[in-house]
């Protein structure tokens, strides 16, 4: 066969099969079969390919889906009480869901929480957020079952339209945690719907979605593999392989050694000899971004795949893939650890340099050392940093404070206290928590409470979390205060009692029974980039 043609692809002529086949496999270059792919996509147009179709055509992937949102009449408002939980008889179909919108009727911060639950009463995921009006929980990720939702919320709006009415629950334990099994006890006697809205985004959830509705047509292959060429048979694939790992992608979009992949094979045209197929493939690799790629493959009788022609099985972009992480914009605050002393001139060294380079997060590091919340050193503290910063500018805030406030002595305070009223460390927190959100409600806000030092107490003693300061209180009373205040606005709090810096390995790690070591920095930069993704890493498949 001659790879040679150059000429361009004539959209508007009524094309056969056996014509786009022969078109294909003789162009020159991997370009200029695009339109020729183009069209015999649409010449397949008939469920369930029609639906992936539509897919590809009409939907990007960057857009918002806002399925299974209900009708939403003017509303009621229902009182629930914030030690309440309620659970709702509807089903949301799995995918990856991005975010879940509720409508709250208070004027002033709550704290939200929701629940995703399978019809088997696992719960699947949890999310907590502090807001009023209509709140955002973001919750990004691959959920892979249908799901019903539970919320704690002291006040929000439902509907009683007739045909959205549902069920519900109101009989829970104390708190719902992922993992949790739960067995509701619906209703009968009444029916109301909260106004809620479940967002899904990226293709590859309405990939899985498809093949996993499509049975009688395509089978849904869940077996990682990391070679693209073994995914040749027609249906659904899951392509993934994690960055650092032994294994690497082979024959990838971008010849990218690593990522996640969602990837449907589309066959279109077959004969005794050989079989032609589309393979598209929607992805997630941090340095490169998001995008959707399509190859056109030609699959011989013995399996394997037709290499003749390189240039034809090549990837193409479908969409700019040069889209990167939503939430990227990263702004870290901290002391003398965040800063990465003693250590300041070597780049990188810092854990929260580190944390950036591993999650792919564009990070602006606001550290000082000797800075508490509420002590100063040079003329700063976390709130002079917080009320000196816009976070409107920033996706995500981290703050790590505490140690200094603990070594110098600062009145500890109790929950309730609010700076400047109260000249504690309460009060502190509470304080730099509400400004960024007053000035940011939309942000991501992560507190991440001190190591163990070893300058003070012994072993034994569980050296700086047990031993006592001038003040009456120890180290661990201040990763106590942090939770309190943080469980308090339901704000993400990293207890780091239990971590690489214990009893055991704190000598070793520490360069002056305070500050890491570089090698300490590494396992503190590795430790936190695995605590914080887990907030908000994007999902893996």
């Amino acid at each position: 066969m001659v790879y040679r043609d150059e000429t361009e692809f004539d959209s508007s002529k009524d094309w056969t099969v056996d014509e786009l086949r022969q078109f294909i496999l003789e162009k020159k270059y991997g370009k200029d079969v695009r339109g020729a792919i183009a069209y015999a996509l649409a010449k397949v147009y008939s469920a369930p390919i029609g639906d992936m179709m539509n897919l590809i055509n009409q939907n990007s992937p960057y857009n918002e889906k806002k399925l299974n949102s209900i009708e939403k009449d003017p509303g009621y408002s229902y009182n629930s009480g914030n030690s309440n939980w309620w659970a709702f008889e509807k089903y949301y179909t799995k995918g990856f869901i991005k975010k879940i919108k509720i409508t709250l009727t208070t004027s002033s911060d709550v704290s939200v929480k929701v629940a995703l639950i399978n019809r088997a009463g696992k719960v699947l995921s949890t999310q907590q957020i502090t807001g009023n009006g209509t709140v955002e929980i973001p919750i990004n990720e691959m959920i892979k079952d249908d799901f019903y939702l539970a919320i704690k919320a002291p006040s929000f709006k439902y509907t009683t339209n007739l045909k959205n009415s549902i069920r519900y629950s109101t009989t829970f334990p104390s708190d719902l945690n992922t993992g949790d099994i739960y067995t509701p006890i619906w209703k009968t006697d009444s029916v109301f719907t909260p106004v809620v809205e479940v967002v899904y985004t990226e293709l590859s959830s309405l990939l899985y979605g498809l093949v996993d509705k499509s049975q009688n047509y395509l089978e849904i292959r869940q077996n990682k593999i990391t070679n693209f060429d073994d995914a040749i048979n027609p249906g659904g694939y899951w392509v993934s392989v994690d960055n650092g790992s032994d294994a690497v992608l082979k024959n990838a979009p971008e010849n990218s050694e690593w990522g996640y992949y969602a990837v449907i094979n589309i066959p279109f045209y077959e004969d005794q000899k050989m079989k032609f197929m589309f393979q598209i493939a929607t992805t997630y690799v941090s340095d490169k971004g998001k995008g959707i790629y399509l190859r056109y493959l030609v699959v011989k009788s013995d399996g394997t795949i037709d290499g003749s022609n390189q240039t034809i099985r090549q990837w193409l972009p479908l969409l700019n893939n040069d889209i990167g992480f939503e939430k990227n914009r990263v702004f870290i605050a901290g002391d003398s650890i965040t800063a990465g002393h003693p250590y300041e001139s070597e780049t990188n060294i810092a854990w929260a340099n580190q944390v950036g380079k591993h999650l792919n997060l564009n990070v602006t590091r606001g550290a000082n050392n000797g800075s508490g919340y509420l002590f100063v050193n040079a003329g700063k503290s976390a709130i002079t940093i917080v009320d000196s910063t816009d976070f409107t500018k920033y996706d995500i805030a981290i703050l790590a404070f505490g140690t200094n406030d603990y070594g110098n002595n600062i009145t500890l305070g109790k929950l309730g206290d609010n700076y400047p009223t109260n000249q504690t460390l309460y009060g502190a927190i509470d304080y730099v928590i509400n400004k960024i959100y007053s000035s940011n409600p939309k942000i991501t806000l992560i507190l991440s409470t001190p190591i163990n030092r070893s300058d003070h107490g012994t072993k034994a003693g569980g050296f700086g979390y047990g031993a006592i300061n001038d003040k009456g209180y120890t180290l661990s009373d201040v990763v106590d205060a942090e939770i309190e205040v943080a469980r308090k606005y339901g704000v993400i709090c990293l207890d780091n009692r239990q971590s690489p810096f214990n009893v055991f390995s704190l000598n070793s790690l520490l360069v002056d029974n305070l500050h890491p070591t570089r090698d300490g920095y590494k396992v503190l930069g590795s430790y936190l980039s695995a605590r914080i993704g887990a907030h908000i890493k994007p999902y893996k498949i």
